[in-house]
């Protein structure tokens, strides 16, 4: 039981004090003006805090396991390492809040509005966000494995960042979520439901769709149109966005036409021949050795992260995106005549590249590794 009653409570407010490592388990506090009250490491299992207004108020490593906060004003308030494990949060503003690191397994955020706020490293698994506004969002790092967001609204949250482990999102519902302009680069999605979500202007790689499931998805960028695609021409979709934005083309004759391939992780290739006609779109996730590789004019190959091409030559009038690593052996040039070559952040160049007639463009992101000649 708590060793505070309520009233209690509202005179220790009405004075300043802080309420840090405070008893309140089970206590009713609902609807109190308790802005900027510090909780800090306070025992709030259970508790009611129904409707209360707690902007800024600092909840870091707070037990709030099963507590209960519908309606509650949470705005900007701190939930730093916080346990809320089962809490209730249906209904709530939770603008710009920090929940950073936060065990909010099986808790209930359903309607509630967290744009702008801060979940990274949060443990989310089976949490409910049905209909939740997270627009804005970072979500780098959190585990949201199992978790319920149908209908929820992610436009341009962020579940990216190289420096934290993925965001997880395994398995999780996404029906109908609305996920446009958002960056999942460095999401997991293996075994998601996305029947129906909104997809336009994602930032995404092809193969993190392979084994999503959906029967259709909308990737109209346009809010009051719809632009329907079945789910099993997502990945092309991504594939073909992705180097529209590389090399300013959208890439749609590819996918008209059907000149796709792609290359899986974990595969190999040594000593071929390959050839690839006018138009067509190419991603290689694989580890190629010694292969000899040819490009119709116009042609876009994308070396994803995991692919690796060691001792392999390419020619053609084509397109060159380098996101995995590409290392040049024995005597050069190991790149010929291409018409655009992009090296990532994530992609390592070590080979010589001679330039047709009117000359490569080329195009280096910060971080990339490279070692470079080109010639003519």
């Amino acid at each position: 039981m708590a060793e505070w009653t309520k009233a209690q409570v509202k005179e220790r407010v009405a004075k300043r004090q802080s309420l840090e490592r405070a008893d309140l388990r089970d206590l009713d506090l609902g609807g109190l003006d308790l802005s900027g009250v510090s909780f800090r490491r306070a025992e709030l299992r259970g508790a009611n805090l129904e409707k209360s207004v707690l902007r800024r108020a600092n909840f870091s490593s707070a037990d709030m396991r099963e507590a209960f906060l519908a309606g509650a004003d949470l705005r900007e308030a701190i939930l730093q390492n916080a346990d809320i494990e089962g809490a209730k949060f249906d209904g709530a503003s939770l603008q710009e809040a920090d929940l950073t690191r936060v065990n909010a397994s099986g808790a209930s955020f359903e309607r509630a509005v967290l744009s702008g706020a801060r979940l990274a490293f949060a443990e989310l698994d089976t949490a409910n966000f049905g209909g939740a506004t997270l627009k804005g969002a970072m979500l780098s790092g959190s585990n949201l494995t199992e978790a319920y967001l149908g209908g929820a609204k992610l436009g341009g949250a962020s579940l990216r960042d190289a420096r934290m482990p993925r965001a997880n999102l395994e398995k999780a519902d996404l029906t109908e979520c609305d996920l446009r302009n958002a960056d999942l680069t460095h999401a997991t999605l293996h075994g998601c439901t996305l029947n129906g979500a909104r997809l336009g202007g994602i930032q995404a790689s092809p193969s993190q769709f392979s084994t999503v499931i959906a029967d259709w998805v909308d990737v109209a960028t346009d809010g009051a149109d719809q632009r329907k695609i079945r789910g099993s021409d997502l990945a092309a979709h991504i594939e073909g966005a992705a180097m529209g934005r590389v090399f300013g083309t959208a890439g749609a004759g590819a996918e008209a036409d059907g000149k796709r391939r792609y290359f899986g992780e974990g595969d190999f290739l040594g000593g071929a021949h390959l050839e690839f006609r006018e138009g067509s779109l190419v991603e290689i996730q694989s580890r190629f050795e010694n292969c000899a590789i040819t490009l119709g004019p116009g042609a876009k190959l994308i070396l994803g992260e995991n692919g690796v091409f060691e001792g392999c030559r390419i020619e053609g009038a084509g397109d060159i995106l380098v996101q995995g690593r590409v290392t040049e052996s024995g005597e050069g040039p190991s790149i010929v005549g291409p018409r655009c070559v992009v090296v990532a952040a994530s992609g390592s160049l070590v080979a010589t590249v001679k330039q047709p007639a009117e000359q490569t463009r080329f195009g280096f992101e910060p971080g990339c590794h490279l070692r470079l000649k080109i010639t003519r």
